[in-house]
């Protein structure tokens, strides 16, 4: 359409769009007005509605969910009645608890008790759920791919009669026997620690671009299960000889014993976070196996064809001679994947994990190497509010380093350049919109002070325009952290800056006051959490002593009724 056509050409990530609520009724009642707000609402940074109706909110949602191709994840977010529909209408739900009751967190999929919250709801945990959700997924495709690979083969050499590799026990109990370690890779994994997740924002464009789970990394992880089927299938197939004399179920016993080592180590391979539980649980689930092995092929009652088959296997040197085989090749398979691809496509959750692990180097080329995979080419990082940072700048370029400033704060530099013979290029101080709020072309004086007009990124850039490249040194301070602020704020400005500071004052109060009363709120809510939740495990146990006593009386009831038929 030509409205459609007109907003494509239009580059608006500086603009806003304010619309009330009657001229949304107007837009959303004819389909032509309708695809025009929406082209224009998706050119702006920000969308504003005021004065809407509840169903108009949750008509601006249905909007964006089908008028969007490919439809969009959408979140709403809200604190009352008025924005039940809207929070129903979006994909996620996120409510807030205030002064305006509990409707909004009662149709909400995720509560809240202030709206800052939602910062560490989506840039911390949310993206640390998807990741352990990506996990868990890929994990069992990869075990479950391995087992059916491995007995697919199998098939071949039994002439495809439907003889099973793997006594039946052992068969049915494999997702059970490698459930439990995983669950603790999904509930506690962390491959970026909360600092950072919240430093660098850009780390949830993993969630946004289904980087962890997407069809090239199904693929990829089937692929890595073929090869791992690969190697299973030939050193099974180098000692099938040995393992012959001792009946099938001991070359089963030996596989199935591969197949636990391989999914252990896989483990181990995926966690990025080694924490003390899953510590404990992957230990103790090795120690579990082998007291299965043991204490099942003891039991001749339960099972007389695996009877002892356990105990020799594990007597054998050649079996442990096998699994150090088998596992060294898989080791080495999955560490040589992951190596190349850390070399050669590495992503920006790579390189954030190394600075965050502590073993890359934290310095600036790093930073600027991570931000450079989101196709940035400033380099941003979080400079310390005390003590000096010093960096190069090549001949004929410029660097820049960058600071979080509130608006209306106050932001001086002390800096130094070297060698300070015949410099030639500038210093500036950029804003959030790259204004510039101060630039010289001399490196003397050595100092700069400016105020901040908005909120956002602050650059101080340094252009060298020399043959030779100079060192940089730098000490930045904001707001509170300046010391002497009669030198830098002129005479004539003391009276505003004192009734600013009485309105400041005013509105800690008033934040106070709103703190103290988010406090009980939310202790309150606490509250109501651990007497439901504790209301819930006795309702619990309860329901399981139920089902159980009704287990026992039913079999109780059926083997007098089979006694009584003489069955049994």
């Amino acid at each position: 359409s030509p409205a459609s056509s007109r907003a494509a050409e239009v580059e608006a990530s500086a603009l806003a769009l304010v619309i009330d609520g009657a001229a949304l009724a107007l837009c959303l009642d004819d389909e032509g007005l309708k695809e025009a707000l929406l082209q224009l609402g998706r050119v702006c940074a920000s969308v504003l509605a005021c004065r809407v109706s509840p169903k108009q909110k949750a008509q601006v949602v249905e909007l964006v969910r089908t008028g969007v191709k490919p439809e969009p994840l959408t979140l709403s977010i809200g604190d009352g009645a008025n924005d039940v529909g809207m929070i129903q209408a979006a994909h996620v739900g996120v409510g807030i608890s205030g002064k305006e009751g509990m409707q909004a967190v009662n149709n909400s999929d995720f509560a809240i008790a202030q709206f800052r919250f939602l910062e560490r709801l989506l840039l911390l945990h949310g993206r640390w759920n998807y990741g352990r959700m990506s996990k868990v997924v890929l994990y069992y495709y990869y075990k479950n791919f391995v087992l059916t690979l491995t007995l697919f083969v199998f098939n071949f050499q039994a002439a495809f009669s439907g003889t099973s590799l793997f006594e039946s026990l052992m068969a049915s109990g494999y997702n059970v026997l490698l459930f439990l370690p995983i669950v603790f890779v999904g509930a506690l994994d962390q491959d970026i620690s909360a600092q950072m997740a919240l430093r660098q924002p850009e780390l949830y464009v993993t969630g946004r671009t289904n980087m962890h789970l997407n069809t090239i990394k199904v693929g990829a992880t089937m692929l890595e299960g073929v090869l791992t089927g690969g190697v299973i299938v030939a050193v099974a197939a180098a000692t099938r000889r040995s393992s012959a004399n001792d009946g099938l179920y001991s070359l089963g016993c030996t596989v199935y014993t591969w197949l636990f080592l391989i999914m252990q180590w896989k483990l181990v391979a995926e966690a990025s976070c080694w924490s003390r539980p899953l510590n404990a649980i992957w230990w103790a689930h090795n120690m579990i196996y082998v007291a299965f092995l043991i204490a099942y092929s003891a039991m001749y009652s339960v099972s007389p064809d695996f009877y002892g088959v356990g105990t020799n296997t594990l007597d054998e040197p050649e079996f442990w001679l096998a699994c150090a085989v088998v596992l060294g090749a898989s080791m080495l398979l999955d560490t040589s994947l992951e190596y190349a691809r850390l070399q050669l496509r590495p992503t920006i959750v790579d390189i954030y994990a190394e600075i965050d692990s502590g073993y890359g180097e934290a310095s600036l080329e790093h930073e600027m190497r991570a931000r450079g995979a989101l196709g940035r080419g400033c380099l941003l990082c979080a400079l310390g509010a005390t003590g000096a940072t010093q960096f190069w700048v090549e001949p004929q370029s410029a660097r820049c380093i960058s600071e979080e400033l509130p608006e209306k704060a106050l932001f001086t530099g002390d800096y130094s350049i070297e060698p300070t013979d015949g410099f030639a290029g500038s210093v500036k101080v950029l804003g959030p919109l790259d204004a510039v709020l101060f630039e010289r072309q001399t490196s003397d004086p050595h100092h700069f002070s400016v105020t901040s007009e908005t909120t956002g990124v602050h650059k101080v850039c340094f252009a060298n325009d020399n043959p030779v490249r100079r060192r940089v040194v730098i000490t930045l301070r904001k707001g509170l952290e300046v010391d002497d602020h009669s030198q830098i704020a002129r005479k004539d400005h003391v009276e505003q800056i004192e009734k600013q500071l009485d309105r400041m004052r005013e509105m800690a109060m008033a934040i106070k006051e709103e703190m103290i009363y988010m406090r009980g709120r939310e202790e309150e809510m606490r509250d109501t959490n651990e007497s439901t939740n504790t209301r819930v495990l006795w309702f619990n146990i309860m329901t399981l002593t139920l089902i159980g006593a009704m287990g026992l009386w039913q079999i109780y009831y059926l083997k007098r009724y089979f006694q009584m038929k003489k069955l049994i």
